[in-house]
């Protein structure tokens, strides 16, 4: 049951008439971001984009955001996304200095296939 849960998680970020040409996009968590030792649904949900005809894997979102949901979109080879600020546990144990940018905690991000740019919406 824990891994049709965990699959049904994925599910809830995916959204129907996304269209990617001839690329793949992978959802994969590959740092452990909650610092508890495992790999898995609760760490930082990065997003690549796989094209196949080059072999080249390429990472979307901006450092430290998150994937929380994918949302159709009107262009071709158009990536938009919901993201969310993850900082991870170590960080948010240190004072933050008065001089740091103060970046949107769930905002929008559009990601451009072909021209292989993001756009990370700072008001919505």
């Amino acid at each position: 049951t824990k891994l049709l849960r965990e699959e049904s998680e994925l599910d809830s970020v995916l959204a129907s008439g996304i269209s990617t040409g001839k690329n793949l996009i992978l959802i994969g968590m590959t740092e452990d971001t909650n610092k508890d030792g495992f790999l898995n649904q609760k760490d930082r949900k990065q997003v690549f984009v796989y094209n196949p005809v080059s072999a080249n894997l390429v990472g979307v979102l901006p450092k430290k955001y998150s994937l929380e949901k994918f949302l159709t979109s009107p262009g071709k080879e158009r990536l938009v996304m919901i993201v969310s600020l993850e900082e991870e546990k170590e960080e948010s144990k240190k004072k933050k200095s008065a001089t740091t940018v103060k970046l949107p905690e769930i905002t929008f991000y559009i990601y451009d296939i072909r021209k292989g740019r993001g756009t990370l919406v700072e008001r919505p």
